[in-house]
């Protein structure tokens, strides 16, 4: 129901005879008032019932389920700007194989989930800690990387010496990486246990 707020014209209504009705006018510009026993002039008389909401109806019937949409396309490059990230792990055991245990290495690939359009143009490597260049604004906890660009943050290393971050199909310059993924190549200090872990992020160029 709705509620309805009256302006009192005089306060001597309130001290009027008990047998004068109190009734609800209406002027020209919408103001309500209430007064005793007659409206004034260019005042109309107003009905109370009319002033109340209706009550609400039955609620109607459930409609139809729409028709299934049509499936979204499939993702086959990631779009500019857009950011991939993930995590990498490894571990083995450096036996010294074929000399020393230099010679141990440890491979890590990590693939990204959508292609880029162009592999990354910058590769940073970020040793557990480490400071992050300019164009890898993140962390090891909330990596990110400028478009163009892929950040690697290392997180906990053991036994570890060299590392390099490279093209999987290429494995022979550092410092690169295709539109498919990366690897990481890693050497380690003595014999024993080696392992890796960390994140990674990359911005579509």
């Amino acid at each position: 129901m709705n509620r309805i707020v009256v302006a009192i014209a005089a306060l001597g209504l309130l001290a009027s005879s008990a047998d004068a009705q109190q009734i609800i006018c209406a002027r020209k510009a919408g103001q309500l008032l209430l007064r005793l026993g007659t409206c004034r002039k260019h005042e109309t008389q107003v009905n109370v019932a009319d002033l109340e909401g209706n009550d609400p109806g039955d609620k109607g019937p459930k409609g139809d389920k729409g028709d299934k949409g049509d499936p979204g396309p499939f993702v086959q490059t990631l779009p500019s700007g857009q950011m991939l990230r993930g995590v990498y792990e490894g571990s083995g055991d450096a036996q010294g194989s074929p000399t020393t245990a230099a010679d141990s290495t440890l491979d890590i690939q990590a693939l990204f989930a959508f292609p880029l359009a162009a592999a990354p143009t910058g590769v940073h490597f970020i040793p557990s800690g480490g400071t992050p260049p300019a164009d890898c604004p993140g962390t090891v906890s909330d990596p990110k990387a400028a478009p163009g660009h892929l950040c690697v943050y290392e997180k906990v290393a053991s036994n570890r010496a060299s590392v390099c971050v490279l093209d999987p199909l290429d494995y022979a310059t550092c410092g690169t990486a295709n539109r498919f993924g990366f690897g990481i190549y890693f050497t380690a200090v003595g014999t024993g246990f080696i392992a890796d872990t960390g994140t990674w992020a990359v911005t579509a160029p």
